[in-house]
């Protein structure tokens, strides 16, 4: 936190500060500048800066550690995802043709109906008309 190094005079947050860009001096693409200019300092600097770079190593290996494990979470959870998916899609393909089946069998039970009722002579739904009411007053 840089507002705790400029305020407080925090050595803990300042030390770190320092061993990140050391960090990013030494990986970067200028590295070979850096380490010559590390290696022309004294031994126990030399040391000591190792020290920090091998700390800092420790920490980066795990933290890409960590992100992998992370990653490899995500993507079970995303095939589980897929998977839950691909059945819901599934019941509902099977649904859909349930539901087509029965409009085709319901077409074709109106389509039937409506032959007979046109097949019908007017004598012949007269004579319907006329059984019933027998039926009703019998």
């Amino acid at each position: 936190e840089a507002s705790a190094i400029g305020s407080r005079a925090d050595v803990h947050h300042l030390i770190h500060l320092l061993q990140l860009i050391l960090g990013i001096a030494v990986f970067s693409d200028n590295q070979e500048e850096y380490v010559g200019r590390i290696q022309q300092l004294e031994e126990s600097v030399q040391q000591a800066v190792m020290n920090v770079l091998t700390e800092l190593n420790q920490f980066m290996a795990v933290n890409d550690l960590q992100e992998q494990e992370l990653n490899h979470a995500e993507k079970e959870q995303l095939a589980q995802q897929v998977h839950e998916l691909l059945r819901e899609r599934t019941a509902l393909q099977e649904e859909r043709l349930a539901l087509r089946a029965e409009t085709e069998r319901l077409t074709s039970k109106v389509q039937d109906m409506e032959q007979q009722q046109s097949s019908r002579s007017p004598s012949a739904a007269v004579h319907g008309r006329l059984q019933r009411l027998l039926q009703e007053k019998g």
